[in-house]
């Protein structure tokens, strides 16, 4: 597997790809203001693709690389995935405000 960091170029077909996982597989668990507030954070493609450069993103992840550590922020539809997976929760975050404040959890993985 090959490990290489989200580009300008990736912009695009990434942010379908979190909108789509927000929208429709977590809205199980979110309220439709919680997915909003969620989706929100998508804003523009420069913005999107800034904020994917600003986080280290990686577009798939291998232990030959050299890492240490993998880091996720993990909804409550996906939380039990990383789990099985050796993620433990480090935080919370929350996007939106008041009752519409969507919780998603901070996890990370230790690689030997």
């Amino acid at each position: 597997m090959e490990l290489r960091a989200h580009t300008a170029e990736d912009a695009e077909v990434t942010s379908v790809i979190f909108l789509r996982a927000v929208r429709e597989t977590a809205r199980a668990h979110y309220s439709p203001g919680q997915v909003e507030a969620w989706a929100a954070e998508c804003g523009d493609l420069d913005a999107w693709s800034q904020a994917r450069a600003s986080a280290h993103t990686q577009l798939a992840l291998a232990r030959q690389r050299g890492l240490s550590m993998l880091t996720t922020y993990a909804s409550l539809t996906s939380r039990p995935v990383f789990e099985r997976h050796g993620f433990v929760i480090t935080g919370q975050r929350y996007f939106g405000e008041g009752a519409d404040a969507a919780k998603t959890y901070a996890m990370s993985c230790a690689l030997s």
